[in-house]
């Protein structure tokens, strides 16, 4: 529940759903809302929207962007309409816990295995295997730079993505499957793991 101090005493304002956790409260020129474990709490009109599911309701941040509000949720990204928590077009199957759009209104997801950016050309997965220092990002951690760079708080790390050098060619992971010395193989060699870069 959400309550304010006035005349020395806690007074309610107003509950949340099904009195869950409140994940965040997101102010903008347009939206009052309460992000919550069970959906979301419109603090103008006290209506209370939730998905199809818990995974849907579970809301961790949000984003006001293109004229809609974005949720990140336990199962992805969706939006509001007609009352409802539902998908958006941007297809992520993984907790989304921090959302920002960057100055060329381009989006950036981070996620419980990466950071997702979605451009017009498509879309770039940084994760753990390609430069991230860490798959998983803290809830709300993305800040950008006086250069444009974004701040990545992953459960690892900072990690620093230079937005203006972003490649569309994934480096390879190296997977060792035999060993040779002097043109013999040798024999009782057990595969080692892929190698991620550093």
């Amino acid at each position: 529940n959400l309550y304010k101090w006035v005349n020395s005493d806690w007074q309610l304002i107003t509950t949340t759903p099904n009195n869950s956790t409140i994940r965040k409260i997101f102010f903008t020129e347009n939206y009052r809302l309460l992000l919550t474990e069970n959906g979301v709490r419109d603090l103008t009109t006290n209506k209370v929207y939730t998905g199809s599911d818990i995974y849907m309701s579970n809301v961790y941040t949000a984003l006001e962007y293109n004229n809609q509000i974005l949720l990140g949720t336990a199962s992805g990204i969706y939006t509001i309409q007609n009352e409802k928590i539902v998908p958006t077009e941007y297809k992520i199957h993984a907790p989304v816990y921090a959302l920002t759009s960057d100055q060329n209104n381009e989006l950036w997801v981070g996620t419980g295995s990466g950071v997702w950016h979605f451009r017009d050309e498509g879309s770039y997965h940084y994760y753990k295997g390609n430069g991230l220092i860490g798959n998983e990002v803290n809830r709300n951690a993305f800040q950008f730079s006086k250069n444009g760079s974004l701040l990545v708080g992953t459960d690892e790390g900072i990690s620093i993505i230079d937005t203006s050098d972003e490649t569309s060619i994934p480096i390879p992971n190296i997977e060792i499957t035999s060993i040779e010395v002097n043109q013999k193989e040798i024999h009782g060699f057990k595969k080692f793991q892929k190698f991620e870069k550093m």
